[in-house]
């Protein structure tokens, strides 16, 4: 079936792609995309699918996004059960969790893990297949948040990089996770608007959708006046009963409930988008906590990594330490310059300890990541 929406895509990127050094290899990428999930797309849902932000802007900085993101999908596209999981990323509701697969499954394959996709995903059956020494291991994926506030929220963080990058603007912020469809259109249309406004000039203006989000959009010497709280990222504010840290526990439960394959041990792999990185340690952070005790009493995790992924900001240097003797904290950039925050977390009373190639193939993610695209870049003609 014949996507309106890629076919339009298609036309631009044709257009311009000439413009940027990387272009050819950016169209190549594109129309790599094109065909995994075109098949699947609904063009009713362009506006709000998070993925258009991958596709909609052609530039030198875009075009290497997207190519190292191909990169990413060619670690794992040839597996059996990948199929699943391009329909899933191209359904909006269901992109996050299965782009969390397929980033999961591709840390696990830089660290030459022998892994696979189920063929059949039954209430019972883990994200991840892992042999481990000859034993059955697995590895369950999932996102925190509710995917109709998830998706909407990473959509609003994809809008402001575009324009961030395309006017080239700087844009800091607050807003509620729990967005509505007209809601988060109107932030997108002011924001829009307020960028324009400003784009080459040495102005700022704030934007406000009251009750809903204010952000800051500055140029040139006036980015200095945006609030130092919010310069460069967009802070959220949940209107959730469930804190964050009980909306983790919420899903230990759910996922250390399941008996999957028949009672093995295995791991569990939390994306949360919504959490604000300054948060995580101070979470994460007490050596006995309500975390710990629910993780207690599922002995057949063996361990747990929430990913925090950001799509703002710089990092400098990396950061690591321990955060008690079960836990380990780790902040760095990744090549596409986003940043992710991760706790890594061992589960003390498991029945067995959590294998170390799991613990080297999370901790170990930036760097073999890095050295993987170079060695891409240095075998492509």
């Amino acid at each position: 079936m014949v996507s309106a929406f890629w076919s339009d895509m298609e036309q631009f990127h044709r257009a311009v792609h000439g413009s940027s050094p990387n272009g050819e290899e950016g169209l190549q990428s594109f129309l790599y995309f094109r065909s995994l999930l075109e098949r699947d797309w609904k063009d009713v849902d362009s506006g709000e699918h998070p993925f258009r932000h991958w596709v909609a802007i052609a530039s030198e900085y875009h075009y290497t996004r997207l190519i190292q993101l191909r990169k990413k999908f060619e670690l794992v596209d040839s597996m059996n059960g990948f199929k699943s999981r391009t329909r899933r990323l191209a359904d909006k509701r269901q992109y996050l969790s299965a782009m969390a697969e397929i980033e999961t499954a591709a840390r696990l394959r830089l660290a030459g893990i022998d892994i696979s996709f189920p063929k059949d995903k039954s209430g019972n059956t883990p994200d991840i297949l892992v042999e481990e020494d000859g034993c059955p291991f697995w590895v369950e994926v999932t996102c925190v948040n509710p995917p109709q506030f998830d998706f909407r929220f990473s959509d609003l963080l994809g809008e402001i990089m575009s324009i961030t990058m395309s006017k080239r603007v700087t844009i800091g912020g607050f807003g509620l996770e729990r967005l509505t469809k007209v809601g988060l259109q109107q932030i997108k249309d002011k924001v829009n608007l307020a960028a324009g406004e400003v784009a080459g000039k040495d102005e700022l203006r704030m934007v406000n959708v009251r009750g809903k989000a204010t952000l800051y959009v500055g140029s040139g010497s006036k980015v200095a006046d945006i609030p130092d709280e919010c310069k460069g990222t967009f802070r959220v504010w949940s209107s959730n009963p469930r804190s964050h840290i009980h909306r983790v526990i919420d899903k230990i439960s759910e996922k250390g409930e399941k008996n999957y394959l028949g009672g093995v041990p295995g791991f569990l792999v939390l994306y949360d988008k919504m959490m604000d990185p300054r948060n995580v340690n101070e979470i994460f952070g007490s050596q006995i906590d309500d975390l710990g005790v629910v993780m207690a009493t599922f002995p057949q995790l063996s361990g747990m990594a929430l990913v925090v992924p950001y799509d703002f900001g710089t990092l400098t240097r990396e950061v690591l330490f321990t955060i008690s003797p079960d836990r380990d904290f780790k902040k760095y950039a990744l090549p596409d310059m986003s940043t992710e925050n991760l706790v890594l977390w061992s589960n003390k009373h498991a029945d067995i300890k959590l294998p170390s190639t799991i613990y080297d193939a999370f901790m170990n993610y930036p760097t073999a990541y890095a050295k993987y695209l170079n060695e891409k870049n240095r075998l492509s003609p």
